[in-house]
């Protein structure tokens, strides 16, 4: 499904290394059931609108709408998504793009992510890239 506004850049998994304090997590199901995920929105950080990433989630046809997933544990990257900057940076850099990765539960493959942009399909799930490991970790909800 081709969405000229929104790419997602890759689904990772999350590997032990990725994961605040493994050793203490009081469900480690919730790690069982996390991807990373980095999408790119082709607009400027001053065109999104504050709720963009509270308005991406996936369909669930055996829940209703306000219990679908939401995005969990948004960072703002820089255009090369090597490095994290703060909202206020990111809404002051000269771009022409957005860029970000979140944390989602329970991804089903089989259907598109749902954006204010529209639906835009998904990766396959891969490794996290070396650019990424260390800078973003899960922190269990």
């Amino acid at each position: 499904m081709q969405n000229d506004t929104v790419e997602i850049v890759g689904v990772y998994q999350l590997e032990k290394d990725d994961i605040k304090d493994y050793d203490e997590l009081l469900n480690p199901e919730n790690i069982e059931n996390a991807v990373a995920i980095e999408m790119l929105i082709k607009k400027p950080p001053q065109e999104i609108d504050g709720n963009f990433l509270a308005e991406i989630t996936q369909a669930n046809d055996s829940l209703p709408r306000d219990s679908w997933q939401a995005v969990y544990d948004e960072r703002f990257l820089n255009e090369s998504g090597t490095e994290i900057v703060s909202e206020n940076e990111v809404r002051n850099m000269n771009s022409v793009i957005t860029r970000v990765v979140f944390f989602f539960h329970y991804l089903d493959f089989d259907k598109p992510m749902q954006t204010p942009f529209g639906e835009v399909s998904l990766k396959p799930l891969t490794p996290m890239p070396k650019r990424l490991k260390g800078m973003v970790e899960y922190w269990e909800p």
